[in-house]
């Protein structure tokens, strides 16, 4: 699993169709440990 803050990696994904697949989660301003935490309370 790859987690990413950069807009950049959106516009890669859309010209090289790399990965696979993509799951886009919008939560507007969050801070990366509360990113994480929301990540492994959900993957448990």
């Amino acid at each position: 699993m790859l987690i990413s803050k950069d807009p950049d990696f959106k516009l890669s994904y859309l010209i090289k169709k790399k990965p696979l697949k993509l799951i886009k989660v919008n939560l507007g301003n969050v801070s990366n440990s509360a990113l994480l935490e929301l990540f492994s309370k959900k993957l448990e």
